[in-house]
């Protein structure tokens, strides 16, 4: 927070305003994003809105190229701040992570220039979008996605350094320039799919530029001259760097297989319909996104410190506040799923279309997040063995349903998979993973902290959903959904959110028996 006005870091200081600021920050940003997607596809048409969710397929592909350096990189930070490294290592392992970004730029821009158009000849089904523009989109989305990389390096030395105010800041910056900046690009230049990817090229420029000078000013030691001590630097964090760069390579086979699948199987028009309702579906996902910043360094350097019972403690507590906001967000886009996307699209089509797929996936994106916990004590550790072997079985099992449940079911049939799978996965894998890793914490923190605000926001959601009059009009329906939002906040602060547990930790057993 170095890099921000001394009252803004005064008013910060705080652990609670910290939090409430990276809140904020992400509805911003999630609104934001929320706000204009309809726009965006009303302006540039379904077909090209299909190209922004082959964007997000390829930012999640791509994101494997990294091979869990990054991570590494941050979790080097993090300990580091605990007291573990050295200040020279650090700043060659960043060293290293930027020669691997520069020398990978040439090879894969010349694939990606080459073979644009093979994927736009035949792989997406358009009917009336130009080869042309879909040819130079996919190729201005290649340097849009090694920027990404790059800045990625250095995003992830501020999260080590738990710098989490200066992000919120850059992320809503970044927000505010891609979504309300792109009407004003508009207004310069014809809406289409070429114009607004060169568009989030010009702001990717921007927020690596950025990123890099504050990442140099938050580690100012100098990296040794040669690029073969950048190397070593890397050599010693590469075992846990393979470790996360196998569970990224799980993570986006299973949460990517049913948008793959779903972009060969459906028109380009049709696909950008689903990605539409999967970005609102995600809501839940980024509502994680600024706690797990925050949350993962510190358990780390808690484990650093051999602190057992504090990281548990925390582990519990962030996970009882998450759940206090995902018990709302889902209530809200699962229940009130139709009304949501009437508000949000005023399109009756759209909410016919899509419905089923925001309200599954807003449940299977819930019980992801309560797994994803599972992955968060794993990671402090730096034992990622169980989080590999869980993910690998789940994509053996699940990748077929999600074939044949797309193939016959559609949206609607991959949807129910989506969420029945998740689920599975959270009352199977997530409790064998929590006994060797939360040490007889984990019903607890199952009933107490994730279930106890879920399951009544979601029932009371449901009794909303049946028993009021929804109105016709978008602006009535909008302040209607205010105030159902409302309710379920309340709901489940009061369930679960803000009370001790329910059911006793261990240690409070233990103290109890004693």
């Amino acid at each position: 927070m170095t890099f921000l006005p001394s009252s803004i870091r005064r008013l910060l200081a705080g652990e609670r305003s910290l939090l409430a600021f990276g809140g904020a920050s992400q509805v911003y940003v999630s609104g934001l994003s929320l706000l204009f997607s309809p726009w965006v596809l009303r302006t540039i048409g379904p077909e090209a809105y299909g190209l922004v969710g082959v964007f997000l397929i390829a930012f999640a592909w791509f994101s494997l190229l990294d091979a869990g350096l990054t991570p590494a990189l941050t979790r080097e930070g993090a300990r580091f701040r605990g007291g573990s490294g050295t200040a020279l290592g650090l700043s060659d392992a960043r060293r290293g992570l930027e020669w691997v970004v520069g020398l990978s730029a040439l090879p894969l821009l010349v694939l990606a220039w080459f073979g644009a158009n093979g994927v736009a000849g035949h792989w997406l089904g358009s009917r009336t979008l130009p080869i042309e523009d879909i040819v130079l989109s996919l190729r201005l989305m290649a340097f849009i996605l090694l920027l990404r990389w790059f800045s990625g390096v250095h995003r992830g030395m501020l999260v080590g350094f738990e710098r989490h105010a200066t992000l919120y800041w850059i992320a809503a910056l970044s927000a505010t320039a891609r979504f309300p900046g792109l009407m004003f690009w508009f207004a310069v230049v014809e809406p289409g799919a070429t114009s607004y990817f060169a568009w989030q090229l010009l702001v990717s420029v921007a927020e690596t530029m950025l990123l890099v000078v504050l990442s140099r000013r938050v580690h100012r030691t100098t990296p040794s001259p040669g690029i073969r001590e950048a190397g070593a630097a890397l050599a010693r964090i590469a075992r846990f760097a393979g470790s996360h760069g196998l569970v990224s390579l799980l993570r986006i086979l299973i949460t990517q297989t049913d948008k793959v699948i779903l972009a060969q199987l459906l028109p380009l028009a049709t696909f950008g319909y689903f990605s539409l309702a999967a970005a609102a579906a995600a809501a839940v996902n980024l509502i994680v996104l600024p706690i797990n910043q925050m949350l993962m360094p510190r358990l780390t350097r808690l484990v650093a410190n051999g602190d057992e019972r504090a990281m548990v403690d925390e582990y519990r507590r962030v996970t009882r506040l998450t759940f206090v906001l995902i018990a709302t967000a889902s209530a809200t886009l699962a229940c009130l799923a139709d009304q949501v996307l009437l508000a949000w699209t005023g399109d009756p089509r759209i909410v016919e279309l899509t419905a089923p797929v925001l309200r599954w996936y807003t449940i299977g994106n819930a019980a992801m997040a309560a797994g994803a916990f599972a992955y968060y004590v794993q990671y402090a550790r730096g034992q990622l063995r169980l989080h590999v072997i869980g993910s690998f079985v789940f994509l053996v099992l699940v990748a077929p349903l999600l074939y044949i449940a797309a193939s016959n079911g559609g949206l609607r049939g991959t949807a129910l998979v989506w969420a029945g799978a998740w689920c599975l996965y959270l009352v199977t894998w997530v409790t064998y993973t929590h006994r060797h890793h939360l040490d007889g914490e984990h019903w607890a923190w199952l009933f107490g902290d994730v279930l106890r605000p879920v399951l009544p926001t979601l029932v009371v959601g449901a009794g909303i959903a049946h028993a009021v009059p929804w109105a016709d009009g978008r602006p009535a329906l909008v302040a209607q959904l205010a105030a159902a939002t409302i309710v379920l906040l309340t709901t489940a602060a009061v369930v679960g959110g803000f009370v001790p547990s329910g059911l006793p930790s261990r240690s409070d057993r233990l103290t109890r028996s004693k």
